[in-house]
């Protein structure tokens, strides 16, 4: 018994050593200075568009879904313009709105980005107080994806869990890039989103799989990016 008092009383001590190793502090934090922030795809066969918005601290209130919240969030007013080639695209100050993606933006035009592997896409944006923009890329050259299979759980009844397998063919003589996306219901809802390079990928057929928790008669999205090394 003297043993285990002894023990108990070993136990206490720690414990309150270490209450008394807690100390609480203030920080005062830098005001936060907020920034643009510029979200821009340019998909073949999609038409051209563009959400620029404004970044908010991280301790920020959320605020309520209205109209006073999206003034707060979008920039408005800016002047916006793709180059490429011969070709400006100005891109104009209205809300469209991507079904396929569930994607929303406040610039957008009726044009639509060709499939050119070749040119130089330059983008330059003005904001209403004098912040100029800009940015270049290129748009890859698509590698398809070569199936999708769905495949039931074995030894269990066919119309319970399914997985689904996206297969594409890489291209082992050349250095590539990817980024695979797959989303679910019509929401776009994301699953799975990550950046692979192909030495990573073990020969020229590459799989990408799920886990058994899909049903008869859900959607699924799967998409398959070829990216540049930047």
């Amino acid at each position: 018994m003297k043993s285990i008092n002894i023990y108990l009383l070993l136990l206490i001590a720690v414990v309150f050593a270490s209450c008394n190793l807690e100390k609480e502090i203030e920080l005062e934090l830098p005001e936060y200075e907020r920034q643009t922030v510029v979200e821009c795809y340019l998909e073949p066969g999609q038409p051209f568009a563009l959400l620029l918005t404004k970044s908010d601290g991280f301790f920020s209130s959320f605020g309520d879904l209205d109209e006073s919240f999206l003034t707060n969030l979008l920039e408005e007013g800016a002047e916006i313009n793709i180059k490429y080639g011969n070709e400006t695209v100005t891109l104009a100050n209205e809300f469209t709105f991507n079904f396929f993606t569930g994607k929303l933006f406040n610039y957008s035009s009726n044009e639509i980005v060709p499939e050119d592997f070749e040119s130089e896409f330059s983008l330059e944006i003005k904001t209403a107080d004098g912040e100029l923009i800009t940015s270049k890329t290129k748009i890859m050259p698509l590698t398809p994806i070569d199936s999708l299979v769905i495949q039931f759980e074995p030894f269990t009844d066919v119309d319970t869990a399914a997985r689904v397998l996206t297969y594409t063919t890489d291209d082992v003589d050349v250095a590539n890039f990817y980024r695979f996306i797959l989303a679910t219901g019509t929401e776009a809802i994301i699953e799975q989103d990550f950046v692979v390079d192909d030495e990573l990928l073990e020969s020229e057929i590459s799989v990408f799989g799920t886990n058994y928790s899909f049903n008869p008669g859900d959607t699924i999205i799967s998409t398959f990016i070829q990216m540049s090394q930047d």
